[in-house]
């Protein structure tokens, strides 16, 4: 099931992802999922299959846009300790699976 299509109130607490997903019933669910397990930091830039992102992360958070497309922002260090903001749109690596929220396999 479409994450950004079947989600509500999606919003940051630290690292973890926390939105209303719903099931396949049609019933709201309070959903999370810990983006640090997904993606990382690769010189500046976010990643998803590596892990931890926000243990070299500035700041960041979590936008929709207005044509619904979720974006996790991020300020992160570069491998020269600089620092460089980078986004990556989240819906293709998040899935809704019946009022869960579940990384896309990588397989």
């Amino acid at each position: 099931m479409s994450f950004q299509l079947t989600s509500s109130d999606i919003n940051l607490r630290g690292p973890i992802l926390m939105a209303r997903a719903k099931d396949t019933e049609g019933n709201w669910q309070d959903a999370s999922l810990d983006l640090d397990t997904i993606f990382g930091n690769v010189n500046g830039e976010l990643v998803f299959g590596e892990q931890g992102f926000s243990e070299t992360a500035d700041e960041y958070s979590v936008n929709v846009d207005d044509d619904g497309s979720v974006w996790l922002s991020a300020t992160l260090k570069t491998d020269d300790d600089e620092l460089n903001t980078s986004k990556i749109c989240i819906d293709e690596y998040i899935m809704n699976d019946n009022g869960e929220l579940k990384p896309v396999s990588t397989n």
